[in-house]
């Protein structure tokens, strides 16, 4: 669970970065062609909103990755899903032959 956690935050961190830094490119654009740096705040609000959007994303999917994972790992090797499963699997193995 603490991964996952660590990934959140991690992807978060990310994601916000990089969208600052898109909007530095853009910014640096405008200055190159009129002449003045223009970074507005709501850009910054943007990015914040938009990466923690993206990092949230990002760490829903390697969870349901892992999940998927999982359920396949526990298909192909026949692990039974509950204990009475498990038990009914168990008699039907090891009936006495007469």
């Amino acid at each position: 669970m603490l991964k996952y956690i660590k990934l959140f935050i991690y992807s978060c961190i990310f994601c916000v970065l990089a969208n600052l830094i898109m909007g530095v490119g853009g910014a640096a654009l405008i200055y190159i062609s009129k002449g003045h740096f223009y970074y507005p705040f709501h850009q910054v609000i943007r990015a914040i909103s938009f990466g923690v959007i993206a990092g949230s994303a990002i760490t829903l999917a390697a969870i349901s990755f892992k999940l998927i994972d999982t359920f396949k790992i526990k298909k192909t090797l026949n692990i039974p899903h509950s204990f009475l499963d498990g038990i009914l699997q168990i008699c039907q193995t090891h009936t006495p032959t007469r």
